[in-house]
């Protein structure tokens, strides 16, 4: 009988340092500054950015007659600059699959103008972060703790998206 109290005092101890180092990484997390936070979320979605997801995305959001034209608009000249799976899977998000709305999108990033305005970066934003780019600069006057929240949610929300 001791044993089992002795188990049971082991497991309880054993708990209750596993509860104070995820409480200590949620506080850190909290105060964590753009740059470091961007990374965590960047860490986060990396492993979706490869072609085989993109090709899956295709697949799952339209229909077979649709698909190679899809591919063919996510392969025209799109820029690269934050990484060409990521501003691809950030088109199909937005568009929702909607052939259309992807083609407006995907004139929107090719053009001159929108080049010069780096609207590549703008889909990118809204894919990923939407409450947080909703918001704006109101996101960034937050504090690193109120933030947080904001930036948990939205990742949640892509890696539910990417991962359907």
């Amino acid at each position: 009988m001791p044993v089992i109290v002795s188990l049971f005092v082991l497991l309880d101890v054993v708990g209750m340092i596993a509860l104070v180092i995820v409480v200590m990484r949620r506080k850190q997390h909290a105060h964590e500054s753009g740059p470091q936070r961007e990374q965590r979320g960047l860490s986060a979605v990396a492993q979706f950015q490869r072609i085989e997801v993109v090709h899956r995305k295709i697949a799952s959001m339209f229909p077979e007659t649709e698909q190679n034209e899809v591919a063919s608009l996510l392969h025209s000249d799109l820029p690269a600059t934050f990484g060409f799976e990521r501003l691809q899977l950030a088109l199909l998000k937005l568009s929702g699959g909607n052939l259309g709305e992807l083609r407006r999108l995907v004139e929107t990033v090719t053009s001159d103008e929108g080049r010069a305005k780096a609207k590549y970066a703008d889909v990118i934003g809204e894919a990923e972060w939407p409450e947080a780019n909703r918001m704006g600069e109101d996101y960034v006057r937050l504090l690193p703790e109120e933030q947080e929240p904001i930036f948990r949610r939205d990742l949640r929300q892509y890696l539910r998206w990417v991962k359907r």
